[in-house]
């Protein structure tokens, strides 16, 4: 972390982006087979849900692209990054996966990322996977 004047830059992009936020975030609108590899899509892709976000440097990163991701925690280990993210004016939430049915309306989301989030999928006959479709908008 070093400080930058008024703002706190992380020179390392972040625990999980090893070449830099951009080439991550152009790699996966690359696998999207967004246009010019630009992860807005034209505009066509808005709202992400990012899953184990830590500090949501992921959602962070999103804004320059006038994308907003909903950065969800999925324990409560994780509630000092929920409140560095909100600090650092990302929208942020603590969600105990699996245990209630989270606030999000069905089809909020058109891309989930998760990254290094260590969730088990598929436990429960599948139960997150279900909850995680109803919130997809399916577009991407």
């Amino acid at each position: 972390m070093v400080e930058a004047g008024e703002k706190i830059k992380f020179p390392g992009g972040g625990t999980h982006f090893h070449h830099g936020a951009d080439k991550y975030i152009s790699n996966i609108a690359n696998m999207l087979n967004f246009k010019d590899n630009n992860i807005n899509n034209e505009g066509m892709l808005r709202t992400v849900l990012d899953v184990g976000c830590g500090v949501a440097s992921f959602g962070g990163y999103l804004l320059s692209s006038n994308v907003i991701a909903m950065s969800l925690a999925p324990n409560d280990v994780l509630q000092n990054q929920i409140q560095f993210a909100l600090e650092r004016g990302i929208p942020a939430y603590l969600g105990v996966l699996g245990t209630k049915r989270l606030p999000y309306p069905s089809r909020s989301f058109e891309l989930a990322h998760c990254s290094r989030c260590r969730i088990d999928w598929l436990q429960r006959d599948g139960i997150l996977l279900l909850e995680l479709d109803r919130w997809s908008l399916g577009a991407c």
